[in-house]
């Protein structure tokens, strides 16, 4: 790692980005079953044999993007009115039973503390991340005006992995891609980042990769994170000392650990510069 150490400075990053749904509150586990019952049924009452897993599978996706890629493969189609009836039935149980990840208030307070501002970036409507953040005690930390939606913000909607939403973000901000850091705990979330020139960590702390956390970190690195921490306790090592560089410095650093990605997933600090 010397080579790599002479080509980066160290510094904290203005902003800590944070995805929501499966990031920030634990929600994906919560909202999943809604868009699976509904879109399974629909696929189920016209002869189409569509599985839990296989919609599961699609998570990190917008409602309107899971539609499409059954619509596209598996020749299933929808009613206007769809997305929406998934759409408000998500928000009301969000809006009752969504908690933070855990460890997420303790990260968010020392990541302040040590100056860096934290910002939500994400796929998911307005109104569904209003509804997560005051049930999970989050919102307190994060103004309207650092909450950034790919398809409540941008018009016209470019969600997730498009790094569109990133780039507002930074510009937003006021900041370069190189002064913030993303956690996503999804590929397209992950790409997204990438795709805006943003750090990213995985992250697999949500309830809904219980028994893949492993499998699904590779994929997460593979997608171009520079690490996956499991917890926000892991994730600490990147607020004291952070790697001023962009996903093509984390590339390196990921591709010389190739050969060692399972514990490095276990462990970032073997990544910590």
């Amino acid at each position: 790692m010397e080579a790599l150490n002479n080509e980066v400075t160290m510094h904290k990053y203005k902003y800590i980005f944070l995805d929501c749904d499966g990031t920030a509150v634990d929600s994906e586990a919560l909202a999943m079953p809604i868009a699976s019952y509904f879109l399974i049924k629909i696929a189920r009452e016209q002869g189409k044999d569509i599985s839990a897993g296989y919609i599961n599978g699609l998570f990190g996706k917008t409602v309107d993007d899971m539609m499409g890629l059954l619509e596209r493969d598996h020749g299933v189609s929808f009613d206007s009115n769809v997305a929406e009836a998934i759409h408000q039935e998500t928000v009301k149980i969000l809006a009752s039973k969504t908690k933070a990840t855990e460890g997420m208030v303790d990260f968010i307070e020392k990541g302040y503390a040590q100056g860096s501002g934290f910002a939500i970036v994400t796929s998911s409507a307005i109104d569904r991340v209003l509804a997560s953040l005051d049930c999970a005690g989050i919102k307190k930390f994060i103004p309207d005006n650092l909450i950034f939606s790919a398809v409540s913000t941008l018009s016209p909607p470019e969600p997730k992995p498009s790094g569109a939403i990133y780039e507002y973000a930074l510009k937003k901000l006021g900041i370069s891609h190189f002064e913030a850091i993303a956690y996503e705990d999804s590929v397209s979330g992950v790409m997204s980042a990438v795709n805006a020139g943003v750090a990213v960590i995985g992250y697999l702390g949500g309830s809904h990769l219980e028994g893949s956390r492993h499998e699904h970190g590779e994929k997460l690195i593979s997608a171009g994170a520079a690490a996956a921490v499991h917890s926000w306790k892991e994730a600490e090592c990147f607020l004291s000392a952070c790697p001023l560089a962009g996903p093509d410095f984390f590339h390196k650093v990921t591709n010389q650990h190739r050969g060692n990605i399972l514990p490095t997933i276990r462990n970032p600090r073997s990544l910590r510069l």
